[in-house]
């Protein structure tokens, strides 16, 4: 066989190939497949509704430890202020360096 002739061959084969995958996918014969079964929409219902309650749950979750980590940030903080504030009080706390800014009396 010339050269030609497998050449042509080939550029056949990877044509016909092409289309048959793209005829596959978009007929509803392949992955992209479109099914209105009712059994079939009821069973995706039934996965979508699991997933939902899946996340909600993962969400819920989440925000409970996030609120229990502000809350710790919060303690930390209120106790923050009442060191500065017992400080202060005592004369305790060194003066701000003066930085040429204007603080108000």
């Amino acid at each position: 066989m010339s050269p030609e002739i497998l050449e042509v061959a080939s550029i056949f084969a990877i044509l016909t190939g092409v289309t048959w995958a793209v005829k596959m996918i978009f007929l509803g014969r392949g992955p992209v497949r479109r099914r209105t079964e009712p059994a079939h929409i009821q069973a995706m219902e039934q996965r979508i509704t699991e997933v939902e309650d899946r996340l909600d749950h993962q969400l819920a979750a989440m925000e409970e430890g996030y609120r229990g980590q502000l809350s710790d940030l919060e303690e930390r903080l209120d106790f923050a202020e009442r060191m500065l504030a017992q400080q202060k009080r005592q004369g305790e706390l060194p003066a701000a360096p003066d930085q040429g800014v204007a603080t108000p009396n």
